[in-house]
């Protein structure tokens, strides 16, 4: 169910959620995809089967029913701005799968809305979706946030039901290397979201993407990642010590003896920072 508590005033109105009660017959071909749809992967064949069994089914109960009844949930449509047609706000795949099933018509609530709460609820509708990939979701996210419909992230997170750190998350994926950035696109990866996290959190790109291709071969696992990342913690804290000293006497005249770029005044504290390159 999308959360209507925290969207935009509109769909705070009382009169929206009135209004998605009646639902009406439309004509399918004056219905466009939603623009602000972030999924890639569009194959709808399972959705398509579905409504077609469910139109079977209804069928043999009531002789004269056509196939657009086998829509058993109806979509949820916006006027366009221009004044002639609509356009999807939720459903969009079955939208589209009963545009491939030839139907003429289908079931939709109408509801006005403009640009920026149409954005709105299309965002918290998908991401609460639990068939989006995590680059879709990670995507969709930051959409939301480019956009400023929501005043900040924890705006966003209670609108979506999550936590504020799982919008961090979400933005801490689109920072991983392109190359895997384009592989989760076009390979539709259904790698979680958490892993992906843990990648960008390994120090080397080149690391990020050699773990990335043997996690997706199934040659390590969520472990073998984590590890990397205690490594390259435990490397940075035993070679990277800080010391402080005071420049007097023998001290002073060592480090002068070798002849270092330092200029070094007597009885002054100092700090050295030692550093594996």
């Amino acid at each position: 169910m999308i959360d209507l508590s925290d969207l935009t005033e509109a769909l705070q109105d009382e009169t929206f959620v009135t209004e998605l009660a009646n639902t009406n017959i439309y004509d399918i071909n004056s219905i466009d995809p939603n623009p602000h749809q972030p999924r890639f992967d569009e194959n709808v064949d399972e959705l398509k089967a579905s409504i077609q069994n469910a139109f079977e089914e209804l069928k043999e109960q009531e002789p004269n029913s056509k196939p657009e009844d086998g829509l058993l949930e109806p979509i949820i449509i916006s006027p366009k701005s221009t004044g002639v047609g609509f356009v999807c706000v939720g459903g969009h795949r079955r939208l589209k799968a009963c545009k491939e099933l030839g139907h003429s018509t289908i079931k939709a609530n109408c509801i006005k809305l403009n640009e920026s709460q149409l954005l709105s609820f299309s965002i918290v509708e998908n991401l609460q979706r639990v068939n989006l990939t995590a680059l879709e979701t990670a995507i969709a996210v930051n959409r939301a946030l480019d956009t400023k419909v929501f005043k900040s992230e924890t705006h966003l997170a209670k609108a979506l039901g999550k936590t504020p750190a799982f919008i961090s998350k979400c933005k801490s994926v689109l920072k991983l290397p392109k190359e895997i950035l384009e592989d989760l696109h076009d390979d539709k990866s259904k790698i979680g979201l958490e892993i992906l996290v843990d990648l960008q959190r390994v120090k080397d790109d080149d690391k990020k993407i050699e773990l990335y291709e043997k996690y997706k071969k199934g040659e390590i696992k969520q472990l073998e990642i984590r590890d990397t990342i205690k490594k390259d913690k435990n490397k940075v804290e035993k070679y990277k010590q800080s010391y402080n000293f005071e420049a007097t006497g023998a001290l002073l005249e060592e480090i002068q003896a070798l002849k270092l770029a330092f200029d070094l005044k007597e009885n002054r504290w100092y700090k050295i920072t030692i550093e594996e390159n």
